[in-house]
């Protein structure tokens, strides 16, 4: 797989450009001047195509420091052994001395480089941005990594100078540690201590399936348990009870969450267990949050439903008062069930197949394209209100497993959330994603509506 590097000054914005092209927080932000102190890797896919994407400390920290010396020494060598870069920039800025030197550096090594323009979120910094050009790397891509705007156009850019990928590298794996062996489905159970994890993967051992292995695992590991059901192979990844931040101190628990956090890439969909007895907490409400950053595909298991004396109505009350507490879930099934109790997880396991299934589907492009004329519809009705709205002049589906729908719009004017919940409704609509997120890109194109 190919590697691409993120270099630059400190505080232009690297780490937080690495955690949202990668889709999830792995590398440390800050606004102190070399908080990143090592190298940080994750994948990222776009267009069918994937690559190791590197984070490295800023270029530009003072020599006299020796921890600043081994930076800028790790960093060089990671650009060497770089298949392509991404030179970070803060436009708010514009060019500095350092950053001349290592393009002179860059273009003496010959390696292939896109400038992404960090920090352009206001039309008044769009002129500024194009200054980058002197610096002899082409046209910068303009975007923002805090809000995401644009960093779909610079993953474009970024596409058209990586070489052919080659049937070797694309059997290539990075970050094997995490890696789960092969099966049909990949199941993780996440919720807080005590809510039920572990009496929930004996049950299902018990009932009517063969357990195939049990992998070995320390008791720091997640556990992986191998079942065998209809044919099918499925892994359970069996997670530690997660407390609240304040009270997991300890460095077991902290690994725990790291590594929780590494594995869920890898994941078909993820069972959260929440405990239907009692009020939804703030550490219920993160773990969801989590999830969901992740790119998850979620199934919401309200544990203990024997201990709730409701009838099916009552029952369905519950559901929405829980479902009012929960951020963003509307998308999400949820199931009440006992595991002690007439404990029958058929339905579970056919919906968590089903879902897996319909993740990984792809959206046709003539319903994008009436998508489209009902989204430009809806933005020339305000062409002559005080508030208009940027005129969408594009629809695409970039990546799948999760969706992610890449929206451009041509202009300088904001493009209203509510528009996209109507998009994301009409999606939704026409096709099952039930349990899975969709992801929307905002792309920007400068010019007159």
């Amino acid at each position: 797989m190919f590697k691409v590097v993120l270099i630059g000054r400190s505080n232009v914005g690297k780490s937080t450009l690495f955690n949202r092209l990668v889709g999830k927080k792995l590398a440390l932000t800050s606004p102190t001047a070399g908080t990143t102190r090592d190298t940080t890797q994750g994948e990222v896919a776009w267009r069918e195509r994937e690559f190791i994407l590197i984070d490295t400390g800023g270029l530009d920290i003072p020599d006299s420091d020796e921890i600043s010396k081994g930076i800028i020494r790790r960093a060089r060598e990671v650009v060497r052994e770089a298949d392509a870069c991404i030179f970070v920039l803060d436009t708010t800025i514009g060019i500095v001395d350092s950053e001349r030197a290592f393009a002179r550096l860059l273009n003496q090594w010959k390696k292939p480089v896109v400038i992404a323009a960090n920090k352009c979120d206001r039309p008044s910094l769009f002129k500024k941005a194009k200054e980058f050009v002197r610096l002899g790397f082409g046209k910068p891509a303009m975007c923002s990594a805090k809000n995401g705007s644009g960093t779909g156009d610079l993953l474009d850019e970024l596409i058209k100078i990586l070489p052919p990928q080659t049937a070797t590298e694309q059997e290539t794996v990075p970050n094997s540690k995490f890696q789960i062996p092969n099966s049909n489905l990949t199941i993780a159970l996440v919720g807080k201590p005590n809510v039920g994890k572990s009496s929930l993967l004996n049950a299902l051992a018990g009932y009517e399936r063969s357990l195939v292995s049990s992998i070995p695992h320390t008791t720091r590991d997640v556990q992986k348990e191998h079942f065998s059901w209809r044919g099918r192979d499925i892994m359970f990844l069996d997670t530690a009870g997660l407390r609240r931040q304040k009270q997991a101190r300890t460095e077991y628990e902290a690994g725990a969450v790291k590594q929780l956090q590494d594995y869920l890439p890898n994941v078909d969909v993820a069972w959260l267990l929440i405990e239907s007895q009692i009020p939804i907490t703030d550490q219920d409400q993160r773990l969801l949050r989590m999830l969901q950053d992740a790119g998850s595909s979620i199934i919401i298991l309200f544990t203990k439903r024997d201990l709730l004396d409701m009838n099916n109505t009552e029952l369905k009350n519950r559901e929405n008062y829980l479902r009012r507490l929960l951020p963003h879930a509307h998308y999400i099934p949820a199931v009440f069930l006992s595991i002690t109790k007439n404990f029958a997880p058929t339905e579970l396991l056919e919906m968590s197949v089903s879902i897996k299934n319909n993740r990984a589907q792809k959206i046709p492009a003539e319903f994008l394209s009436s998508c489209l004329k009902s989204l430009q519809i809806e933005a020339k009705k305000t062409a002559r209100k005080p508030h208009p709205i940027a005129l969408p002049i594009k629809l695409e589906q970039v990546r799948a497993n999760p969706p992610h729908i890449a929206l451009t719009v041509l202009g300088q004017f904001p493009y209203p959330s509510a528009m996209l919940t109507l998009l994301e409704k009409k999606i939704r609509s026409a096709l099952d994603f039930t349990g899975t997120p969709i992801r929307f890109i905002i792309n920007r194109q400068l010019g007159k509506r």
